[in-house]
């Protein structure tokens, strides 16, 4: 049985972790290059594991990977602080030179971790949606707009290098006990804040199973683009009932500078223009990973279960 080489950027990010975990213990692959500019916050025991301090918004990373059969592309930022200045840099330039390593360095396959958030929050959003959808990413979200532009660019690539697999995997929110604390203040605080007239649903997706769908990617050919969603879904409001919380729904006009104070001054992570997720839906089918063998373990409501009982106290 051949064993891989797996490239990972990102590494000691939240998922980069839990993969670089899972893949220590997986027969398949031989070794693991993990690059970040930041060490991990805890050595890497395994003698698998090659860590690289390697900043790739600068560095060319070509040679880092030249051995590797698969690169995993998990370098990115997520939220927005008051004095970001980077945001375009990581997240789209240095995606770019990651991308274009990956051709000059003619590795085989290459994964990359998108978001359903690049399909647009929209309100005409059809449910489920898609991946034949096309994307409308929110010119006022960040995020929407950095990972459309990192999935056109892969998809440029993928006219001019059809040798090469190009795998784009799409996971909504996603939760679990080892994800950063702070980011589920909104499922977890009491009351639970909703803007009056909206009740969208919601997904989300366990880190297991994303982790689980990751290595599926890594072990077989998926070329194209893959929604990576938990079953059901639920809203804020029916996810706080559920608990015996409190709702309050308060106008959008109270709310849009409420959450930009809360944002300025520490007390949230979710930048002013995450309010769109309170007012539309995008809610992704997952069966084409489904018939690709991948199968999510956990649903969005036993998910927000698992958000209260680990970060309930943080509330």
């Amino acid at each position: 049985m051949s064993r891989s080489i797996v490239a990972i950027t990102g590494a000691s990010g939240y998922l980069g972790k839990l993969l670089i975990s899972a893949l220590t213990m997986d027969r398949k692959v031989e070794r693991v290059i993990a690059m970040d500019i930041l060490p991990p916050s805890k050595p890497h025991q395994s003698k698998k594991v090659e860590f690289i301090q390697i900043d790739v918004c600068k560095d060319d990373i070509t040679k880092v990977i030249k051995e590797a059969d698969v690169l995993v592309h998990m370098a990115f930022i997520l939220w927005r602080y008051p004095d970001s200045k980077q945001l375009d840099k990581v997240n789209v330039r240095a995606s770019c030179n990651v991308f274009d390593a990956a051709v000059k360095a003619h590795v085989k396959k290459l994964i990359f971790t998108s978001s359903t958030v690049a399909y647009g929050i929209h309100a005409d959003n059809p449910i489920p949606l898609t991946e034949e959808h096309p994307l409308r990413p929110n010119a006022e979200l960040y995020y929407s707009m950095h990972k459309a532009a990192c999935e056109k660019k892969l998809h440029e690539i993928q006219v001019k290098n059809p040798q090469m697999l190009i795998t784009i995997l799409r996971p909504c929110a996603i939760a679990g006990p080892n994800a950063p604390p702070g980011q589920f203040d909104a499922y977890i605080s009491d009351p639970a804040i909703v803007v009056q007239g909206y009740d969208p649903p919601a997904q989300l997706v366990h880190e297991d199973d994303v982790i689980e769908a990751l290595k599926l990617a890594i072990h077989k050919d998926l070329p194209g683009v893959f929604n990576v969603t938990g079953d059901g879904t639920q809203s804020l409001r029916q996810a706080t009932e559920s608990r015996d919380g409190r709702v309050v729904a308060l106008p959008l006009f109270i709310i849009k500078p409420l959450l930009w104070l809360l944002w300025r001054t520490g007390k949230t992570l979710a930048a002013p223009e995450w309010i769109l997720m309170s007012l539309h839906p995008f809610i992704a089918s997952n069966n084409k990973l489904r018939g690709a063998g991948w199968k999510p373990k956990h649903t969005t409501s036993a998910i927000y279960n698992i958000i209260v009982d680990t970060f309930g106290s943080h509330g």
